[in-house]
C-alpha cells in the first residue's frame, strides 16, 4: 500500500455529548464494511448517574480494563486517578506495530493532557509521523482548534461526532483511499 501523506481527523463534540458512543458506532460500521480499525475507546463509567471513571478498550482485540477512577484526594488529571495497566494497554493499542495495517486508528479521547505532551501524545505523534494509517482523534470542541494547530503539517479536518453524515464521510474516504492503492 502506497500512501503519500497521513491524515488527522478530528471527531468533535461537546463534553459528555456522545463522542465515544459515536466513535464506537463508527468502529462497528467500519468493521462491517470490511475495513480494519485500531486504537482505543474510553467509555465513561457511571454509578447512580454520577461519572465515576473510564474504561479503556483496545479496538483490535476488544479487551477492556479500567483506565481511570474518580478520586478527589489523589489527582493525576482533574479528579481522576489513572491505572497503570490501563495506560499500558492504551500505549500498546496505539503502537505503530499494532496498527500499520489498519485502515483507521481511533484515539478516544485526545484532550488537555495530550496538549501538555502527556497521555497518548507521543503515540499519536509517532503514528502521524508515518505515511499510514490515518488517525481519528476524539476531541472536545473547546480544544479542537488547538489540536488542529498542533498538527497543522498534516492533512487535518474536523467532523461532528453527533452528525450521522460524519460516518458516511469517513466510509466514502476509506473507499476512495482503498481504490487509490
Amino acid at each position: 500500500m502506497e500512501h503519500t501523506e497521513n491524515r488527522c481527523i478530528l471527531w468533535v463534540g461537546d463534553k459528555h455529548s456522545g463522542k465515544t458512543t459515536a466513535a464506537t458506532n463508527l468502529v462497528k460500521i467500519i468493521l462491517q464494511q470490511g475495513y480494519t480499525a485500531g486504537g482505543i475507546l474510553a467509555p465513561s463509567i457511571y454509578e447512580d448517574a454520577q461519572l465515576v471513571g473510564f474504561d479503556i478498550i483496545d479496538i483490535k482485540n476488544d479487551s477492556r480494563i479500567p483506565l481511570a477512577v474518580r478520586d478527589d484526594r489523589v489527582c493525576d488529571i482533574g479528579t481522576f486517578r489513572y491505572h497503570q495497566q490501563g495506560l499500558e494497554l492504551g500505549h500498546s493499542a496505539l503502537s505503530f506495530a499494532r496498527n500499520k495495517s489498519a485502515n483507521l486508528v481511533i484515539v478516544d479521547e485526545y484532550g488537555p493532557w495530550e496538549l501538555d505532551g502527556k497521555g497518548w501524545r507521543s503515540d499519536v505523534d509517532f503514528l502521524l509521523s508515518k505515511n499510514y494509517p490515518p488517525v481519528l482523534l476524539v476531541v472536545r470542541r473547546q480544544i479542537a482548534d488547538e489540536v488542529k494547530k498542533l498538527y497543522a503539517k498534516h492533512v487535518c479536518f474536523s467532523l461532528e461526532a453527533a452528525d450521522s453524515g460524519s460516518i458516511d464521510r469517513i466510509l466514502d474516504w476509506l473507499k476512495e483511499s482503498s481504490t487509490q492503492n
